[in-house]
């Protein structure tokens, strides 16, 4: 049923109104052209509405070939792979917590392993993040190198202790300086940011082809 058929109804129901007729049917006809273009406009701004927040979708995501996603997945899942190794292993040269020898000569040893570990597992990730720099995003490769840097202050705080020039004249068992522990923490925390921003990178690429 159309406007127009409720309108000859009404105007069927008053026909004994004679004069007034026409003046029923001038406000039932603008009433309803009025509640009509209200439903219009606000089923078109409800519309426009859909397709904004349909091209602001469209505009965040990067579309790359299957090629180019396959590749910097791998590359990415070196990297993590080798910085989470290099993270775990830097780790015990400072840690919050970890299970010590009690002897001095056996802590000694303990300790010379670990720094020994560190330095090869540094290397490798240093290694992967230099080969792979062209291929990374600017802002990734940076958070990556942040974090090989708090590594590399760890290792350095480690040998300064069997450096005999450092002023601070430490003995090896004199233990690491306290900013070496708030580093530990701080290399943790990054890796967490790093590894939550590339997985929001991962998932606004958009495979074509």
């Amino acid at each position: 049923m159309t406007w127009d058929d409720v309108i000859k109804i009404v105007i069927t129901a008053v026909g004994g109104l004679s004069g007034t007729v026409g003046i029923i049917y001038v406000v039932i006809k603008f009433s309803a052209d009025h509640i009509a273009e209200r439903l219009s406009a606000k089923y078109e701004l409800r519309l426009n509405k859909e397709l904004e927040n349909f091209k602001s979708g469209l505009e965040k995501k990067n579309y790359v070939s299957k090629v180019r996603f396959d590749t910097e997945f791998e590359i990415f899942r070196q990297l993590h792979e080798a910085f989470s190794t290099m993270i775990k292993d830097v780790y015990f040269i400072a840690p919050t917590y970890a299970n010590v020898p009690a002897d001095d000569k056996e802590r000694e040893e303990y300790e010379k392993n670990v720094y020994i570990t560190a330095i090869k597992s540094k290397k490798v990730a240093e290694d992967i993040l230099f080969k792979n720099a062209p291929f990374i995003q600017k802002e990734l490769y940076a958070k990556f190198d942040e974090i090989f840097i708090l590594c590399n202050r760890q290792t350095n705080a480690f040998s300064r202790r069997w450096n005999i020039s450092y002023m601070a004249s430490r003995t090896p068992n004199a233990g690491m300086p306290d900013d070496a522990y708030d580093r530990t923490t701080e290399i943790m925390e990054k890796n967490e940011q790093l590894v939550e921003a590339i997985r929001e990178y991962l998932q606004s690429l958009e495979v074509i082809g």
